[in-house]
């Protein structure tokens, strides 16, 4: 038969009835107890009931991987974004705008991206067992800076052709 019990607030939990074999006193008894908790894995382990029937089962929490995209207003996606999840830690995107975060732990979670030139924005993801995605579309908040890396040629008169190269840090 199986017996259980469900642990208070602070993990204590008792199981009463548990039947005690007939054998000689200082004999070791064992059963297998499975102790099963939301947001942890499960875990079985035999458990010696004789002597101390004070007994300690700690669970893992379970974890799953948590990851995303970040994009700005044109579709195209950034690198360098900061993405934290709050009590968890920080983490940048690639330069496919991609974030991961491998080991996060079942449940909800705040994760905010951020970049000094652009919105910083947040939302609650709910992680389950088969992990989830968390994509995000930011705004750009500064304007774009463009760099004159060369002119050529180096010595023109009015009315000559020139050509100019230019980069633009859109792509943060």
């Amino acid at each position: 038969s199986k017996l259980g019990d469900q642990a208070n607030s602070s993990g204590d939990y008792t199981i009463t009835g548990v039947p005690q074999d007939n054998v000689p006193s200082g004999t070791e008894q064992s059963r297998s107890i499975t102790a099963s908790a939301t947001t942890f894995e499960t875990k079985e382990q035999d458990i010696d009931i004789s002597g101390d029937k004070r007994k300690n089962i700690t669970l893992n929490q379970a974890s799953a991987l948590l990851n995303g995209e970040v994009t700005n207003a044109q579709g195209r996606t950034l690198d360098a974004v900061t993405v934290t999840i709050e009590s968890l830690g920080r983490t940048t995107t690639t330069n496919d705008g991609d974030f991961s975060f491998p080991a996060t732990p079942i449940g909800s979670h705040n994760v905010t991206v951020s970049h000094p030139d652009y919105t910083t924005k947040s939302k609650r993801v709910s992680v389950g067992t088969d992990g989830a995605t968390a994509n995000f579309n930011i705004d750009r908040t500064t304007p774009v800076r463009l760099s004159i890396d060369a002119i050529y040629p180096r010595s023109a008169q009015p009315g000559d052709v020139v050509t100019v190269e230019y980069s633009l840090d859109e792509t943060v």
